[in-house]
């Protein structure tokens, strides 16, 4: 579809034999999405999950860890190397742990965020995109090492994961994360109440299938209706986030816009 992004064909690293003359980008010049120019005080823009106007916000790039490592070797590739412990699958982890952190510190110390989102997708529609073990072996450290420094200056950590992540949640948890950006209906809203309301603040996904296979305005109502009633928390504790894509239809559209100005103005009260 065009103005979607594209889909990786090939890898850098399809065997080890190309990995002594592989070179990591410069964090000073690019981003995981985009070239930039670190001002002082200034956010660099083209960040595509976690920014806010109401905030000084940025996001150091959508996949940046497991999703990376996926990219440069593709995905059996990199599956069989961390099943296997390869050391030289610890060094290019090692290496992309390099980038981001210093992408981490730019964020902080020049562009002085407020707000710093990590994307990472770790699911798929049933399940995660690595097994626990290994999730909890090669990614999770990492994630915590990338956090810290944001914690520790009182920043807020977002996080966006696509994908059914039921089963990472236990690990998820012991990070400093303070908001999650999570889809619905692949989890549920009922197991969502049950598992992070009151822990973080729910940034809840609106499931785009869902809604853009409706056909029916008084399903988004409802299901709106069913939002709020089940996660709405009058501490401030949720977030909605719709993508709007090509393809909708408008009666949706409108009854979708217009159903989320209503809970905006009104919160939890119809």
């Amino acid at each position: 579809m065009s103005g979607i992004i594209g889909a990786v064909t090939s890898h850098p690293l399809p065997s080890w034999e190309y990995f002594a003359a592989y070179t990591p980008p410069d964090y000073m010049r690019t981003t995981h999405w985009y070239p930039v120019e670190w001002v002082p005080g200034e956010i660099p823009g083209g960040g595509s999950i976690g920014f806010f106007d109401c905030l000084r916000s940025g996001e150091i790039g959508h996949g940046h860890t497991l999703l990376k490592l996926f990219d440069i070797l593709g995905y059996e590739h990199a599956i069989l190397e961390m099943a296997d412990d390869t050391p030289e699958v610890k060094k290019l982890l090692g290496m992309l742990e390099a980038f981001n952190a210093g992408l981490v510190r730019q964020f902080i110390n020049t562009a002085k965020v407020e707000w710093l989102g990590y994307a990472e997708d770790l699911g798929m529609q049933s399940g995660p995109l690595v097994s626990p073990s290994m999730f909890r072996t090669y990614i999770l450290p990492i994630y915590r090492r990338l956090m810290q420094p944001a914690a520790d200056r009182n920043i807020i950590i977002h996080l966006h994961t696509d994908g059914d992540i039921s089963a990472l949640l236990k690990d998820l948890l012991t990070l400093p994360i303070d908001v999650i950006n999570l889809q619905d209906t692949v989890h549920g809203l009922d197991w969502i109440a049950e598992q992070i309301k009151g822990r973080m603040v729910i940034d809840l996904d609106i499931d785009r299938v869902l809604i853009n296979r409706s056909a029916n305005p008084d399903t988004v109502r409802e299901y709106l209706d069913a939002v709020m009633r089940k996660l709405h928390d009058p501490a401030g504790g949720l977030i909605l986030t719709y993508g709007l894509y090509p393809g909708v239809p408008m009666p949706i559209v409108e009854v979708l816009m217009d159903s989320l100005e209503r809970i905006a103005r009104n919160g939890s009260r119809r």
